[in-house]
């Protein structure tokens, strides 16, 4: 067996040291990564629970009888179309029959039954079933509002049974399907 020479030991410790730090480095940004993602996920979903707040409110009203039950529908959806949060990011809603009620890019009664995503999802039928199922996230791929390039998106969805709508955030920035 050959013996090491100083020098050589000396390089093979700041070798050793060198992938140590190169491999501390790269775990420290993946854990950032996902926290970043993390918080994503949690803003879009405060985004969506704080404007089913403001709903309820109104639902509350028109049973009290100060709002008509289509007042009160209007004022939601210029509420969530008035909601900015983020580049690209939205609010958009539903109803039960998987027609559009607000959309920043779709006309209001579009039916999105058959909407498929890139990777052939059926959107808009598993945004409802997570939605009534007490709301989530849902990963996807589809373009940027007048754009053509498929992106990876997140949405939170949750429920209004009383007016069988679901509401929805999308964010775009966090890169992973």
């Amino acid at each position: 067996m050959t013996r090491l020479t100083t020098k050589q030991k000396l390089w093979g410790t700041l070798g050793i040291i060198w992938i140590a730090m190169l491999l501390l480095v790269g775990w420290l940004a993946l854990e950032n990564r996902q926290t970043i993602v993390s918080e994503r996920r949690d803003s879009i979903q405060y985004v969506v629970e704080s404007v089913q707040n403001q709903i309820e409110v109104l639902q509350e009203r028109v049973a009290a009888g100060e709002l008509s039950l289509e007042e009160a529908q209007q004022r939601a959806i210029d509420n969530m179309n008035s909601v900015s949060f983020g580049a690209g990011e939205y609010i958009f809603s539903f109803n039960d029959d998987l027609l559009v009620v607000s959309h920043p890019s779709r006309t209001p009664g579009t039916d999105m039954t058959d909407y498929l995503d890139a990777s052939g999802m059926a959107l808009y039928p598993e945004l409802l079933r997570v939605a009534q199922t007490g709301g989530g996230h849902v990963n996807y791929y589809s373009t940027r509002a007048g754009g053509e390039e498929q992106l990876p998106k997140t949405s939170y969805v949750a429920h209004l049974t009383e007016w069988k709508w679901s509401l929805g955030s999308v964010d775009v920035s966090h890169g992973q399907p």
